[in-house]
């Protein structure tokens, strides 16, 4: 089996799991490009990648600064796995998860300067309507 046949193999396979079939986060299109730059640091033999490779690349070609959350996002990877070699699915289970711990935080951010701006404005509005009713 060649290496292309292996990659392939691979992705069908994850593609077929929740992960791949249900991402809330990643369309197919995309996990299939996420797994294609992944191989180029996978191990041949292991088919697992250590992240710190991939940063080392994203800050030497400065993507550190010019994508600064996804790069945010790799070391959070890293340093969650302990530097752990990692093989594809990991990596996108790992990935998923924290994006989606980021958008849930932003949303829950919005939802309290809602609350409190909605609060602010009933405040305001009782107090209002109980200076008119005198």
């Amino acid at each position: 089996m060649s290496k292309k046949d292996i990659q392939q193999k691979e992705l069908t396979s994850i593609l077929a799991k929740d992960i791949g079939a249900k991402n809330a986060i990643f369309s197919p299109e995309a996990i299939s490009e996420l797994h294609a730059l992944f191989s180029l640091y996978a191990d041949p033999r292991q088919r697992r990648a250590d992240v710190r490779d991939i940063l080392m690349t994203a800050s030497t070609l400065g993507l550190d600064q010019k994508y600064e959350f996804v790069f945010r996002v790799l070391q959070e990877i890293h340093d969650a796995t302990n530097g752990s070699a990692l093989d594809f699915e990991g990596f996108l289970k790992e990935l998923t998860a924290k994006i989606v711990d980021v958008i849930l935080f932003r949303v829950v951010l919005s939802m309290k300067r809602a609350e409190r701006l909605i609060s602010l404005f009933w405040t305001f509005r009782e107090r209002v309507s109980w200076t008119s009713a005198i």
